[in-house]
């Protein structure tokens, strides 16, 4: 995407306007602070500046600029983040390079998915119509979530999709068609109801196929992982249902495509499934940022209780106490709305217990043995809460359960998370320290003088913070601050963000930011040519060791001269 539209985008919108669609602010200074969004808090550690156009968070660390803080919030790339501004601010969207670079992968998805979508009303399609039908999913609902068939003849998508002047490459690259036993190509999904998968902006990026009755293999299978496509880290439905989870503030984390689909039709409309596989990290922070409240929606059976013992520390670890709705046994939530009983539905979800309670409900314990299993068991779960105070409160009631006091639990959890805490802290303390070279830098986002003189004087080894040089190959890469502000690093994001809530810049002050970076230039200097005049006295080279001993004596009387003067 073009820098000079990427710039006037940002110049565009004011990003305490923005973050204020999300964040509570209050004037602090020059700044502003309110809680932050990326981490539960009761004291108010997230600070935006308006003139540098930067956020940071003091508590998490969370940090960027207003790209950034959007591709956070609503779980887009940059691009989308850039677009999504433009649109707010009214300025038309030009293409980009990266969607023009996968142009041709997100045109095969399409043109499966209209595809589908259109096989399914036709008789080739009817036995796929009649499953969904027969569930009771209303045709709203298809045309929403854009349902498909996919026929069980093994090549028409691909007889098609070449027809309308698709590659075999592209599309074995955009996940539709595979190479079989047979050494040919064919058709990845066959004979199946075909749930086609968004990402967060709304474009189709792969698909799930549900097997009928009669079809053997899998009952589902979904598109391999691709450039377009990463199954840990998408959820089934959040582009459909993310507005009404946020207004709602709590989602509904469902096992299957079906299930979504039929709770939104019965005005459950905040839910969201993953992608056929287990519940990951990844997807766990999505949910996380996205609401206060996550409820897990499992069938009642073993492999429920299992789905959900995964899902519930990698919430946790995101800040979020998730709780537990256990169906009826031999029901889902797709069976319930289908026989009519969304009022049952809704009690369940209602009166799902707190992920301790339904853990403890699950595990029995007659024997000391037994007992300090499920204690053990217990303390590394919640081992992984953050909040003081929400830990307190699960402690206590895993007191009560258990009949072992507070105290001892705290202990024990203590030396469960000992080495953990340690660790934080240090962490937190090297979050703190900003390297006199980071404060240097960080005017390169202040003064355009100072940025260019980076890139054409000064080289990373000069520097000895690990982060300064990293942010001097960015910015001798080429890369604007927004770029770096946006897309760069976790570390350096968050180490440049405070940086620029500490520094203000003057006149004055960038001619002797000019001036200190010239003197760093000369010292990384005067080291090469006192490492050449090494060599070439060890070499026999006289008149090359002569040239350099002149250099370092002029480089020597500059850096002297230039102390003086900066004394």
């Amino acid at each position: 995407m073009d820098r000079e539209f990427i710039e006037r985008v940002r110049e565009s919108v004011d990003i305490v306007d923005v973050i204020g669609q999300y964040v509570e602010l209050k004037r602090s200074g020059r700044s502003y602070k309110g809680l932050c969004p990326f981490h539960r808090e009761k004291t108010p550690s997230f600070y935006v500046d308006p003139e540098k156009g930067v956020y940071h968070c003091f508590g998490c660390g969370a940090s960027g600029n207003v790209f950034r803080f959007i591709m956070e919030m609503e779980k887009v790339e940059f691009i989308e983040a850039v677009k999504i501004l433009a649109q707010k601010a009214g300025i038309p969207i030009p293409e980009t390079r990266s969607r023009r670079k996968y142009e041709p992968l997100y045109k095969a998805l399409e043109f499966a998915a209209d595809f589908y979508h259109r096989l399914l009303f036709s008789e080739t399609g009817r036995t796929g119509l009649n499953f969904l039908l027969g569930r009771k999913i209303e045709r709203d609902m298809i045309n929403l979530f854009n349902l498909g068939f996919a026929p069980p003849h093994g090549k028409m998508l691909l007889k098609r999709a070449k027809e309308s002047g698709f590659s075999e490459e592209v599309l074995v690259q955009a996940g539709l068609i595979t190479k079989g036993s047979d050494g040919a190509y064919h058709d990845l999904l066959r004979d199946r109801v075909v749930f086609p998968i968004y990402n967060f902006s709304g474009s189709v990026v792969g698909f799930g196929g549900r097997a009928l009755e009669k079809t053997s293999g899998p009952k589902y299978l979904n598109s391999p992982d691709t450039k377009l496509f990463k199954k840990g880290e998408l959820l089934y439905g959040y582009y459909q249902t993310k507005r009404k989870i946020r207004e709602e503030g709590s989602v509904f984390l469902v096992e299957g495509y079906i299930d979504l689909i039929m709770m939104y039709q019965a005005g459950l409309q905040n839910a969201v499934a993953p992608l056929g596989t287990a519940f990951t990290e990844g997807q766990a922070r999505i949910l996380g940022r996205a609401a206060k409240r996550v409820t897990l929606v499992y069938d009642g059976d073993e492999a429920g209780f299992r789905a959900a013992y995964r899902s519930v520390p990698l919430l946790l670890a995101q800040g979020v106490m998730p709780r537990v709705a256990v169906m009826p046994e031999g029901e889902d939530p797709a069976s319930l709305v289908e026989k009519g009983q969304v009022d049952l539905l809704r009690e369940v979800l209602l009166n799902a217990p707190d992920f301790l309670s339904f853990l403890l409900s699950r595990r029995k314990w007659e024997t000391p043995e037994e007992l300090t299993s499920v204690v053990r068991e217990m303390i590394d779960i919640l081992s992984n809460i953050d909040d003081g105070v929400a830990l307190g409160v699960y402690l206590k009631l895993l007191s009560e359960k258990t009949g072992l006091s507070q105290d001892f639990l705290r202990i024990e959890l203590m030396k469960r998370r000992g080495r953990e805490v340690s660790l934080r802290k240090k962490s937190a303390a090297s979050r703190r320290a900003s390297s006199s070279e980071m404060k240097l830098l960080g005017y390169a986002f202040i003064y355009d003088s100072v940025r260019e003189k980076i890139k054409r004087d000064l080289e990373a080894e000069l520097f000895r913070d690990p982060m300064a040089r990293l942010l001097v190959e960015k910015i001798k890469m080429g890369q604007s601050p927004d770029e770096i502000l946006s897309e760069g690093e976790e570390g350096l994001r968050e180490v440049l963000s405070r940086v620029l809530l500490e520094i203000e810049g003057s006149e004055t002050l960038e001619e002797l930011l000019l001036f200190r970076l010239d003197m760093i230039r000369l010292k990384g200097e005067l080291e090469r040519h006192k490492t050449a005049l090494r060599e070439a006295e060890r070499s026999g080279k006289s008149d090359e060791a002569e040239e350099h001993l002149r250099r370092i004596q002029e480089i020597s009387r500059l850096l002297q001269e230039g102390t003086k003067k900066e004394g």
